[in-house]
């Protein structure tokens, strides 16, 4: 009787357990997705469909960071409130989008990371976006697992790069 119930109780251990294992494979495929979170890209590769009839440049900026991850970043005096923007085209990039904008408001554009910085242009001719992506800076110190001292001649290297 003793080893009927032991045997009973392994067996139902093993059902457990697999059973468990079984859920959490289950739940980690449902919940995984494509994420976007350290991508940054530039305003030539990012297109979007745009209806901009008799807008203010305020208004522009509003629907390009609706539809998009960029902000922008301006001073309010550079901004001139009188012109009204007329753009409408279906799949055209943020940048083909910026330079219409420039050329009818006077304004540059440089991309910094997910930032549009704009500025007044203070050449009247039409010019390319300027875009800088930055990498992260990153410091710290690589210790040993065993004592927490530092590891002599260790050097971190940015994947794919020799950049280090």
């Amino acid at each position: 009787m003793k080893i009927k119930l032991l045997r009973l109780i392994i067996m139902s251990s093993k059902a457990v357990a697999y059973g468990v294992a079984l859920q959490t494979l289950f739940f980690s495929m449902l919940f995984a997705e494509i994420s976007k979170a350290q991508k940054i890209e530039r305003v030539y590769d990012v297109h979007l469909d745009l209806n901009l009839k008799d807008v203010d440049i305020l208004e522009a900026f509003q629907e390009i960071e609706s539809k998009t991850d960029f902000h922008f970043s301006f001073d309010i005096s550079d901004i001139k409130s009188d012109v009204k923007i007329n753009y409408t085209k279906d799949n055209s990039s943020v940048a083909e989008v910026l330079l219409s904008i420039s050329k009818d408001a006077n304004l540059k554009f440089q991309q910094v990371n997910n930032y549009i910085n704009v500025n007044k242009n203070d050449q009247r001719q039409t010019q390319e976006i300027e875009v800088i992506i930055e990498g992260i800076t990153i410091t710290g110190k690589v210790t040993g697992s065993e004592d927490g001292e530092g590891l002599p001649g260790v050097n971190v290297v940015v994947k794919g790069t020799t950049q280090g």
